[in-house]
């Protein structure tokens, strides 16, 4: 078994009585589908549909998790709390330790959600708990390698807050938003994106010794055409124009 501890990735706990309307109200995703068996993919969106922030949802009795990146942590708190209003809901850090494996260990371990090639995401609640005594160095390697060539960016590395429109990332692919769930933060906006087609940007993975780099820039016959995300050996994932 290869295991990795994510220590960019921290916990946030909600909880109260009106905890699962109100993550349906903000998030992408339909939060009535979360099981105490499976763990969800969500996006925070701004009003004008572009991306703030995403998550890892899972759920233990009446509580979600949510797995954040934690550069952005206090960022994320503070924003769910001015959605919050005066909903019977509690925001608070939760601490617990965070792996990406290829092995189902326990509870609270679950597929990844976006993807069967990135195998699972393991949270250990109880941190006297030992895990694995042989992390292995080289797996977020891997494990980066398989996300880029499966097209999967990943918030806080790849891209930053408000950078894209959801749907020019292919999120939708990766089983981050729910067309049916009704209303929520940005989707006017996204829901107008997929029925009308309004893709502008396509996410793919490029050798870079077809093109011309410069800094981030993609060049193709004196134009650019698109804009690298993540560089991995001798490709990269791109975002290019359609």
């Amino acid at each position: 078994m290869n295991i990795h501890k994510l220590d960019y990735r921290k916990l946030v706990k909600i909880s109260g009585v009106d905890s699962v309307k109100f993550l349906q109200n903000v998030l992408s995703n339909d939060i009535g589908k979360i099981n105490e068996k499976n763990l969800q993919y969500n996006l925070l969106l701004t009003p004008q549909g572009k991306i703030s922030y995403d998550f890892f949802i899972f759920k233990f009795l009446n509580e979600f998790y949510l797995d954040c990146h934690a550069k952005f942590l206090n960022d994320i708190k503070k924003k769910l709390q001015i959605y919050k209003l005066h909903s019977d809901v509690q925001i608070e850090n939760f601490d617990a330790e965070i792996f990406i494996c290829d092995e189902n260990l326990d509870i609270y371990c679950y597929p990844d959600p976006r993807h069967t090639n990135l195998g699972y995401r393991y949270y250990n609640f109880i941190k006297s708990k030992e895990v694995n005594p042989h992390l292995d160095i080289n797996m977020l390697k891997i494990y980066d390698g398989h996300r880029l060539q499966c097209l999967i960016p990943e918030f806080g590395i790849d891209f930053m807050p408000e950078e894209f429109f959801p749907l020019d990332l292919g999120i939708d692919r990766l089983n981050g938003i729910s067309f049916n769930k009704g209303c929520y933060v940005g989707q006017e906006v996204t829901a107008r994106m997929n029925y009308r087609g309004k893709r502008k940007k396509y996410l793919e993975y490029i050798n870079l010794n077809d093109y011309i780099i410069r800094d981030k820039d993609i060049i193709k016959d004196d134009k650019k055409i698109g804009v690298i995300l993540k560089t991995y050996n001798t490709g990269a994932l791109s975002l290019l124009k359609k």
